[in-house]
């Protein structure tokens, strides 16, 4: 499982990589025009992904977009690692 947290409140469990990043891009949609936005992604392999963004009502959604598929890339690759490794 993924578990998720932020300072605005997000507090939450997925199973998946798609559905960590999916409930990470809702909730930063959700809050652009309140500033800034720190994250915690814990994965079922134990590693701490972490990362923050200054929404500030953000004018372009595809920079929203970027930054969730750079997280997305991210779990993935270290979900391969630990694969290989173990």
């Amino acid at each position: 499982m993924y578990t998720l947290t932020s300072n605005a409140g997000l507090n939450t469990t997925v199973p998946t990589i798609a559905q960590a990043a999916a409930a990470l891009a809702q909730h930063l949609h959700d809050m652009t025009p309140d500033g800034p936005a720190h994250w915690t992604i814990t994965t079922p392999f134990g590693t701490t992904h972490t990362g923050h963004l200054r929404l500030n009502g953000l004018p372009d959604h595809g920079f929203l977009a970027d930054t969730i598929t750079e997280i997305t890339d991210n779990l993935r690759s270290d979900a391969e690692q630990t694969h290989l490794a173990g």
